[in-house]
């Protein structure tokens, strides 16, 4: 086994570890990403209502499930088309709303693999048709 090598540090320069790990944060780490963000952020601002299909709003990615908190805090709809048959509640806390839920326009709808295009077109025809 080897030793390691102790090497002193430049103190004129930033230094960022990447270290990366399964769960955590994820850093944005490149101009191109900080563009994107950008983007689905003026989106959101465009829209009253979003249809959420394909995406978990899982904990790894708390940076993109801010977007949607916020958005939701907002005062704008949410449809989450949900594959894993979740209470609304346990999604909710993943997202970090656990206060003023009666407040809150967030409605989610089980599908599954054989009937998600369905579902999903019937959310749309619904909308347009509300207008």
């Amino acid at each position: 086994m080897e030793k390691c090598k102790y090497e002193e540090l430049p103190s004129n320069e930033l230094l960022f570890p990447y270290i990366f790990i399964q769960s955590g944060i994820k850093p944005i780490v490149e101009e191109i990403i900080i563009n994107e963000y950008s983007k689905a952020i003026s989106y959101l601002k465009e829209v009253d209502k979003i249809i959420i299909v394909g995406f978990r709003l899982n904990y790894d990615d708390n940076h993109i499930n801010s977007f949607i908190r916020n958005y939701i805090i907002k005062g704008k709809s949410v449809i989450y088309l949900d594959y894993d048959h979740e209470k609304e509640n346990d999604i909710l806390k993943r997202l970090r709303i656990e206060q003023n839920l009666e407040n809150i326009d967030f409605k989610v709808l089980p599908i599954n693999n054989g009937d998600s295009l369905s579902v999903f077109k019937d959310c749309i025809d619904f909308n347009n048709n509300k207008r």
